[in-house]
């Protein structure tokens, strides 16, 4: 997470956008998620290609409070049978 917040403040994306794929894909859930709550680089929204099962909320459940408002793209392959992520990565805010 370090190395990724450092070089997104060296490299900021001119748009705010992050892409990931596979595990950079997973990576980008906390590096939003930081950015959301105003402890990482801003972003205006997120690309997520093939995630595999995110373990992000049960490691950093601070930055998993509520529901993330930034708007997420996340893409699955049908027949992809290694990267089923893709379910857990949305999560409903709680009521």
């Amino acid at each position: 997470m370090e190395f990724a917040q450092e070089a997104m403040a060296k490299h900021a994306p001119i748009d705010g956008m992050l892409l990931g794929f596979s595990q950079g894909s997973n990576l980008c859930h906390p590096l939003a998620a930081s950015g959301t709550l105003g402890q990482g680089h801003p972003l205006h929204c997120v690309v997520h290609l093939c995630s595999n099962k995110p373990g992000w909320v049960g490691q950093t459940p601070e930055l998993f409070e509520y529901q993330l408002p930034l708007p997420a793209l996340i893409v699955e392959g049908k027949v992809d049978e290694v990267a089923k992520g893709s379910d857990e990565a949305i999560r409903v805010a709680p009521d």
